[in-house]
């Protein structure tokens, strides 16, 4: 039978973890609800002046969906912490997981087919320039990707 002493510094290790997760699940589920809302306010101002159909050029569904998720798994965490549940704390393991195992193949991926990403890449900017001044959110990120890579079109100068 363990001492007084060291059931004490377990409780006490117990709760840090806890904590910590909490404080971590918190945060990012802020965050997850920050970027969900800027992306619900940057596709509510996209489609005020919509001309462009592709939703591979909308930014704002890319950030709805990144909030969502984010928000979503850090909420499973941190209830699952709070609640002591081992269902939702294996669940919110879980999908971390498979998040970090999809990003380590998407890595891979681009990286092996690195010359079919580049040129994807560049006939994407290439077609979004000939509607550059029809999307706004399309021309601030080209207008911040020339800004911070010194470059000017799709092509490789």
């Amino acid at each position: 039978m363990p001492s007084y002493s060291e059931l004490r510094k377990t409780n006490h290790f117990y709760y840090f973890i806890k904590f910590t997760l909490n404080i971590y699940s918190m945060l990012f589920s802020l965050m997850g609800l920050c970027v969900l809302c800027v992306g619900v306010y940057a596709e509510v101002e996209r489609q005020k002046n919509r001309t462009l159909e592709g939703l591979f050029l909308a930014p704002a569904v890319v950030l709805i969906l990144l909030g969502l998720v984010m928000f979503t798994v850090s909420v499973v965490g941190m209830v699952g912490s709070l609640r002591d549940n081992k269902t939702l704390l294996h669940m919110f393991l879980c999908v971390l997981c498979v998040l970090l195992l999809l990003q380590a193949i998407g890595l891979t991926l681009a990286l092996i087919f690195e010359n079919k990403t580049s040129a994807l890449f560049q006939s994407s900017i290439r077609e979004g320039i000939k509607h550059y001044y029809d999307d706004l959110d399309f021309k601030n990120i080209l207008d911040y990707m020339q800004e911070k890579f010194s470059c000017c079109g799709g092509g490789r100068v």
